[in-house]
C-alpha cells in the first residue's frame, strides 16, 4: 500500500511538473481512444494523449482499464496509468502504476546523461543509449531492436515483419493500412498504420490462444487536435 501510494504521488507530481513546464502554446496535439476487445467482447478501453512542445519535446499520458467476467462473476481486473517524456525521439522520463487483480506494479525512470535509470520491483536497471518503450503511436518503434515494457521494466529484444498493405475496417469506413508484426521471444503484436503513419489498430494473442484487440472507439474516435495558433 505504501508503494502504491508512492507511485500515485510520483505520477501526480510528474504530470503536474511536466504541465507546469509546458509553455503557453503547448497543448494536447493527438489522442488515440481505443475500445479493447477480448475475443470480440468489449472489456474496457485504452486511451493515449500526446502533448507536443515547439522545442520538439513530447509528453505521453496513457490510461487503460479492463474488466473480464465469467458467468457474471468478475475474473480479471486491470488498471494501468503511465506518464512518459520524450526528447529527440528517445524516452527521458517514465512513471507507471499498474493494478492487476489486486497486485500493484510500480515503475519509475529518468535519463541521466546517456543512461536511463529505472527503479522496478526487482531493483534498479540501467539502460544505455536511446531507449524507446512499446510506443505504438510512434511508428519509429518499428526500426528498433529493443523496446521497454512500461509496466514491468523488461527490455525486450524485438523483431519486426512487414506484412504488406490491406484494407482495415474502421467505424463507418474502410482504409488502406500497412500491417506489421512485432515479435519477442514471449509474445507477438500486430499493428496497423494508416497512409499518414497514424496508428489505427492492434491485435495480440494471449494465454489460451485468446485474441486481444484494440479498435478505434466508435463513440470517441482517434483525434488530431490542431494548434490554436495554426
Amino acid at each position: 500500500m505504501i508503494r502504491a501510494n508512492l507511485a500515485a504521488r510520483l505520477l501526480a507530481s510528474i504530470t503536474l511538473g511536466l504541465a507546469l513546464t509546458l509553455p503557453a502554446h503547448a497543448y494536447p496535439q493527438k489522442a488515440w481512444r481505443f475500445q479493447v476487445l477480448l475475443d470480440d467482447k468489449p472489456i474496457g478501453h485504452h486511451n493515449f494523449t500526446l502533448r507536443l512542445e515547439h522545442s520538439g519535446k513530447q509528453i505521453l499520458q496513457s490510461q487503460a482499464e479492463f474488466n473480464v467476467s465469467f458467468l457474471g462473476i468478475p475474473a480479471y481486473r486491470y488498471r494501468h496509468n503511465t506518464v512518459e517524456r520524450w526528447e529527440q525521439g528517445c524516452l527521458t522520463e517514465i512513471a507507471s502504476q499498474t493494478h492487476r487483480n489486486g497486485q500493484t506494479v510500480i515503475l519509475t525512470g529518468k535519463k541521466d546523461k546517456r543512461e536511463m535509470v529505472l527503479a522496478t520491483d526487482k531493483g534498479e536497471v540501467v539502460l544505455a543509449g536511446c531507449v524507446m518503450s512499446f510506443a505504438y503511436w510512434n511508428p519509429d518503434i518499428l526500426k528498433q531492436r529493443r523496446l521497454l515494457n512500461a509496466e514491468t521494466g523488461e527490455y525486450h529484444e524485438v523483431r519486426v515483419k512487414s506484412l504488406g498493405g490491406e484494407s482495415l475496417a474502421l467505424p463507418g469506413k474502410s482504409v488502406m493500412a500497412k500491417h506489421y508484426r512485432l515479435e519477442t521471444d514471449r509474445f507477438s503484436i500486430d499493428l496497423w498504420y494508416g497512409p499518414d503513419a497514424q496508428w489505427l489498430a492492434l491485435e495480440s494473442k494471449i494465454e489460451g490462444g485468446r485474441s486481444l484487440r484494440y479498435v478505434i472507439d466508435p463513440t470517441r474516435q482517434s483525434l488530431q487536435v490542431k494548434s490554436r495558433h495554426a
